[in-house]
């Protein structure tokens, strides 16, 4: 079971292979402690992810119904709830999948991010970092896109115009045409 632990755990890119061999040479010092237990007593990994992928993981892998991505990181203890929180927020606000955000944020390591997906829905692998969203784009956006070809050149030959008092007319905002960006599946 020990080692089964420790591939499990490396794979899952938690600890190195390095840190599995000092583990593992730490067994024969200490016969009664199991290799998740040295783990965490050198503060390698929390004891709360070993329990999670010794009981928990291999039930999580036989259900049928999958839970959203957050959960499995909670449960982990890899991420806590004010982090995934705190990603929902921002995948509202870019539309960027969750676990891509832990992942830019820092608090998961892209491999780690890989073992999950690959375990539990191996088709997100193959899909955009993005969740499907739909944002409008404002009239002014639009009528843009409509220019005729004198307008266009003419306004190519302009420099555009910038200064502190003005108003967001000339800037096209996002607010009434539909927008269709590429689905992610865990939120």
């Amino acid at each position: 079971m020990s080692t089964r632990i420790g591939e499990l755990l490396e794979t899952a890119g938690l600890v190195s292979h390095a840190q599995i061999e000092v583990a593992i040479r730490d067994q024969t010092l200490f016969p009664d402690k199991r290799l998740g237990e040295i783990l965490v007593l050198r503060g390698w990994i929390q004891r709360e992810t070993v329990e999670f992928f010794v009981h928990l993981w291999p039930q999580l892998l036989k259900q049928p119904n999958r839970y959203p991505l957050g959960y499995y990181l909670t449960a982990s203890g890899l991420l806590q709830e004010e982090q995934i929180s705190a990603l929902l927020k921002e995948q509202e606000k870019t539309g960027i999948r969750l676990g891509a955000l832990a992942v830019l944020r820092g608090w998961l390591k892209q491999e780690t991010l890989t073992f999950f997906l690959r375990a539990l829905n191996p088709k997100a692998l193959t899909e955009s970092a993005f969740v499907r969203k739909r944002a409008p784009i404002a009239a002014s956006a639009r009528a843009a896109a409509s220019v005729r070809p004198a307008a266009v050149s003419k306004a190519k030959s302009q420099p555009p115009r910038v200064s502190d008092d003005d108003s967001s007319d000339d800037i096209p905002t996002l607010d009434d045409q539909d927008l269709e960006i590429d689905v992610a599946w865990l939120g």
